[in-house]
């Protein structure tokens, strides 16, 4: 019988005992389902629905500031601009009446007859002021960190051999003590009659 093979139970079956799926555990003795074969499938299901929560909250909020990273700050933020939209327009408008009551009366240091003419002429002069004195300098900043290390040069070539030094007196000793063997090993054979 092929294992491979798919199969479907049309009128329920009874099982006694364990049900494994290879080497995993998925019915208990009792007809319970053994928790580990789900947890894997529970933990994984839970992990991606977190996973895709979060990065809709991240496109959602971009790369926004730490000060704008909730929704309850944005909306805080919102409601804050537009109290101060609300107060320059106050100002403004307060503002542009006593301009142009001043134009109207000829109080107003221009020859403008209209509020646009006076601003205009107050940003020529406003861009006609010199600049001021170049400020002292300020201080030396911190020092920065130190650069990554070089690469290491090549090997040199290698020097002339030096040359060689006087035997010792030790080596000497040794060499007349090997002769002496050879010498009497060569008077053996010669009064042995084998012949060398």
């Amino acid at each position: 019988m092929s294992l491979s093979k798919k199969f479907r139970i049309q009128h329920g079956v009874d099982i006694t005992g364990t049900v494994r799926v290879g080497d995993q555990l998925v019915i208990n003795p009792d007809g319970t389902i053994a928790p580990a074969a789900i947890d894997g499938f529970v933990s994984e299901s839970i992990s991606n629905g977190i996973s895709g929560l979060q990065s809709q909250v991240d496109a959602i909020l971009g790369s926004s500031p730490e000060s704008l990273d909730t929704f309850q700050e944005i909306v805080a933020s919102f409601k804050t601009a537009d109290n101060d939209l609300q107060t320059l327009i106050k100002n403004n408008s307060t503002s542009v009446r006593s301009l142009s009551s001043s134009v109207g009366s000829g109080s107003l240091d221009t020859d403008a007859d209209t509020i646009v003419g006076a601003i205009n002429e107050l940003n020529a002069a406003v861009q006609n002021i010199p600049a001021g004195p170049t400020g002292a300098r300020g201080p030396k900043g911190p020092q920065g960190e130190p650069g990554q290390t070089g690469n290491q040069g090549q090997t040199g070539s290698r020097g002339p051999t030096g040359t060689q030094g006087p035997v010792s007196h030790e080596m000497m000793t040794a060499i007349m003590d090997l002769q002496c063997q050879v010498d009497e090993l060569k008077y053996a054979l010669q009064n042995s009659g084998i012949k060398s």
